[in-house]
């Protein structure tokens, strides 16, 4: 008991960022913007394209912004700020102090992936989330390989104000495999990435080609997808697989033709092609896609990058050489062999498609990337800004009518028949299920089996407390009791850290193993009832005094709360 104390003890030291939470006192910086790109590891795409918007349009001018980084792209993102020539940026790294102080208080958060988990977004903030990808790869709980990242994903929605998809099956996507659909309560709008202005000038694409001293080459640029490698010697086989690929092109290709390369991170660094004279990287001085629009055609297999390219009705080329492998590992939304480019699996075929220009259909343009033009990062911000446009159609999404929310612990398998006989005997609700820790594909398949289509909404595991608060919930580790009067103010910003804006008609806890988690359930202004799962027997209940820690932790917080606490028997 006290060992399992004490690896709690230090599990809560570790999960809490008191910094930030601490800076979450200081006013919001009314012209101050952090964007935020790949958790910080991608310096380039969306987040570096609207930077450039902000700092090269006029406009925008008093605008200070902060531009994330990590530890590994700061020098890389330095040399990229003083060649563009950009003025009043912050580079912060991620989970720094500064880092914390301006995700706390700058007034316009932006990101194409999600923010770290302690990540709570305040009261006059505003959030675009603007995803990095139309999604050929299956996402969210679609994904069976893993649910771990299922939790972030949705809690970072939940915040969002402004959810940009690039197209209406993207947005579909994403409400249906995440689970957004029931619950999601804010802005959703169709509108080409902000990464993909470049390709509307033509102009530019010239200039690059010419600032690069490619003019006059035919050029094609070559973005694989990285192949997930759990063992050092699968990773090592892929970089041998990816250099023999590019000898054979280096080999091959003609005079007058250059490929340039943009590898996943462990590729690139385990090839050199300093030792090919056709076979260039991309020069890492300008962003990936000004680059990109200045190729005469892509070459990629299952990465999402030719859904944006394809705005440019130039050439791509889907380069498979093993399709029947990876499909049969890997799910896809799309019938790969459906995509209107042509498909091969080795080199030479590449190299004789590349010779011609191969048009885009129209009709695949219209339905993936539509909604764009060269002002498009101007549009986004002023939407930031304003909170109108008379381009973009806003959808205000909001959440399911008689929603009750339903925490399960952790979920483990032998809930499952309670929670669908709980459920089958009050269907009078929409449910959304919550839960704490990671859902595994495997369980993941026995709740679908056993309870259905029900919507899952997980949550994350470390609690952020204030210093005082960690010392109250120590003694409460200690002691085992705690008085839930003395964490309110905890207990509510969880509340908002883990649902935001959802507001259900009732909250039920079947997971019955957390008095905290309870006190945080307790925030929600609705019906609230207390259901031990382990008793449950047909839905027959019985009224007696409850689980007592929990349920006066559920109830003692909000007295306008009805609360029915049962013990099922």
């Amino acid at each position: 008991m006290f060992e399992r104390s004490i690896d709690r003890i230090k599990k809560a030291i570790n999960g809490s960022k008191y910094e930030y939470i601490a800076y979450c006192d200081l006013p919001i910086e009314e012209k101050t913007v952090l964007l935020e790109g790949g958790q910080g590891s991608n310096i380039n795409g969306n987040m570096f394209s609207m930077l450039k918007e902000l700092c090269e349009n006029s406009r925008w001018a008093e605008y200070k912004s902060i531009f994330v980084v990590t530890a590994d792209t700061l020098s890389k993102a330095q040399r990229r700020v003083e060649q563009y020539g950009f003025e009043n940026v912050i580079l912060a790294v991620r989970d720094s102090k500064e880092y914390c102080k301006y995700l706390a208080t700058a007034k316009y958060l932006m990101t194409d992936n999600t923010f770290p988990p302690y990540f709570n977004k305040r009261e006059g903030q505003i959030f675009l989330n603007t995803w990095h990808g139309t999604p050929l790869k299956t996402l969210g709980k679609a994904n069976k390989s893993s649910l771990d990242s299922l939790a972030n994903v949705q809690k970072n929605y939940l915040m969002s104000d402004y959810a940009l998809f690039p197209n209406e099956f993207t947005r579909q996507v994403f409400m249906r495999d995440y689970d957004l659909a029931p619950v999601f309560n804010n802005v959703s709008f169709i509108a080409n990435y902000p990464r993909n202005y470049i390709f509307y000038d033509a102009d530019a694409g010239k200039q690059m080609k010419k600032r690069l001293g490619l003019e006059g080459k035919r050029v094609f640029a070559y973005m694989p997808t990285w192949r997930e490698a759990d063992t050092d010697a699968q990773k090592k086989k892929q970089i041998e697989k990816t250099t023999d690929i590019l000898r054979e092109f280096d080999e091959k290709l003609d005079d007058n033709s250059v490929l340039l390369v943009n590898l996943h991170f462990l590729l690139a660094s385990g090839i050199n092609c300093d030792k090919f004279s056709k076979v260039k990287y991309f020069p890492s001085d300008y962003d990936t896609y000004e680059i990109l629009n200045a190729c005469d055609g892509l070459i990629t297999d299952y990465s999402s990058v030719f859904f944006d390219f394809a705005v440019s009705g130039k050439s791509i080329i889907l380069f498979a050489y093993d399709k029947a492998d990876y499909l049969s590992t890997r799910g896809i939304y799309i019938d790969f062999e459906s995509l209107p480019f042509p498909i091969t699996e080795d080199v030479e075929s590449v190299i004789e498609l590349m010779k011609s220009d191969i048009p885009v259909p129209q009709e695949f343009i219209d339905e993936y990337c539509s909604m764009g033009d060269a002002s498009s990062c101007e549009r986004l911000f002023d939407l930031m800004v304003s909170g109108d446009t008379d381009y973009y159609k806003l959808d205000k999404n909001r959440q399911k009518d008689n929603l009750c929310l339903l925490y399960a612990g952790n979920l483990v398998p032998s809930t499952y028949m309670s929670l669908k006989a709980y459920i089958d005997n009050n269907p009078q609700y929409n449910y959304v299920i919550t839960y704490r820790m990671a859902l595994s594909p495997q369980n993941k398949i026995k709740y679908d089996e056993t309870i259905g289509d029900v919507p899952i909404l997980g949550l994350l595991t470390a609690y952020q407390y204030k210093r005082k608060e960690f010392f109250l919930w120590l003694l409460a580790c200690i002691f085992g009791t705690f008085r839930s009067s003395a964490l309110g103010k905890f207990f509510a910003r969880e509340r908002n850290r883990h649902f935001h804006m959802l507001n259900p008609v009732k909250v039920v806890d079947f997971g019955r193993n957390s008095s905290f988690m309870a006190g945080i359930l307790s925030a929600f202004t609705c019906n609230k009832e207390c259901v031990e799962h382990s008793r449950f027997c047909g839905g027959k209940f019985s009224k007696r005094a409850a689980t007592a820690g929990q349920c006066r932790s559920f109830s003692n917080r909000q007295n306008d709360s009805k609360l029915t606490c049962y013990q099922t028997g």
